[in-house]
């Protein structure tokens, strides 16, 4: 009798640890499991080592550098550039590939082949949080997605919090110096600059990364430049500092110049998109916080 009872409660236990990985998991029961896959941007190699993924990735870009044991995997060519031959010579079973210029013709190529691909896109804020979520449910690494996508979150909302009753900052984002390139409404780094308070002055751009003549700029004027143009470039701080100083030099009587309201990062803190745009989050909050500081781990006021 005591045995049976057992038994019974043996099955309802097992049933109801079941129901509770379904809940949350659902997609497992039904995920096939990837082997080798060969990743095509820094982006998506940093987000499958984040979350566990990284002894089944089998090639990568010549840009990936991150993390460390990204470098020693077989390359299959550049971000925008791909060798459909390097791809196929890895006998991929997934190829995760994000949207630009070169992706397309590679899309359509592995299409034709017959090997799968997950297109990932990174353009805003919402593609990297749901990054975590498409990239751990194909790769069956949900719940190790999902902490690092709530970490990111948790994250996102802090610096919503903080930033609400800011007084607002004119923010140009340049991306590049010749021709001179700003990031707008829509990019990650145009979500970013909003979310940390500051208005962005190309928001009313109709493209991600649009390019001003200095005449534009000055009409916009902004109160704070925020400049990567140098940014993976294997520059040294001093050499980015050097760089970033002789340039603006010239338009001394822009207001972020005038005032020393120019910054630029340290170190890894503009990145690939991945779960390390946490400190890029917070370099860009530290900046439009009213009480920021000339430097600090995250970035430098030049």
């Amino acid at each position: 009798m005591e045995s049976k009872y057992f038994n019974l409660m043996l099955r309802k236990i097992f049933i109801l640890i079941f129901a509770a990985i379904f809940l949350f998991n659902p997609s497992f029961l039904w995920a096939k499991s990837y082997e080798r896959i060969v990743s095509l941007a820094p982006s998506i190699t940093e987000i499958l080592f984040a979350i566990g993924a990284g002894n089944r990735v089998v090639g990568v870009t010549t840009f990936c550098d991150y993390p460390e044991q990204a470098k020693s995997k077989p390359k299959v060519g550049g971000f925008t550039d791909q060798n459909i031959e390097a791809i196929v010579f890895q006998k991929p079973d997934l190829v995760i590939i994000t949207p630009n210029s070169g992706t397309k013709f590679t899309y359509e190529k592995l299409k034709q082949i017959g090997i799968e691909t997950l297109v990932v896109p990174f353009y805003s804020l919402k593609d990297l949080i749901q990054s975590f979520e498409l990239i751990g449910q194909k790769t069956g690494n949900v719940l190790e997605a999902k902490k690092i996508e709530t970490q990111l979150s948790e994250i996102i909302n802090q610096v919503r919090a903080q930033s609400i009753s800011r007084p607002p900052k004119k923010v140009a984002f340049i991306s590049w110096h010749t021709p001179l390139i700003l990031a707008a409404r829509g990019t990650l780094e145009g979500d970013i600059v909003e979310l940390s308070g500051g208005t962005n002055i190309a928001q009313d751009s109709p493209l991600h990364y649009p390019k001003f003549n200095i005449e534009a700029l000055f009409a916009r004027d902004p109160d704070l430049i925020i400049d990567t143009s140098r940014m993976g470039k294997k520059m040294s701080l001093e050499k980015q500092k050097e760089w970033a100083k002789k340039f603006w030099s010239q338009y001394s009587e822009l207001r972020a110049v005038k005032t020393g309201q120019v910054y630029i990062f340290k170190g890894d803190v503009y990145c690939a998109p991945g779960p390390r745009t946490v400190r890029f989050i917070q370099a860009v909050n530290a900046i439009l916080d009213p009480n920021t500081k000339p430097n600090n781990e995250f970035y430098e006021r030049i």
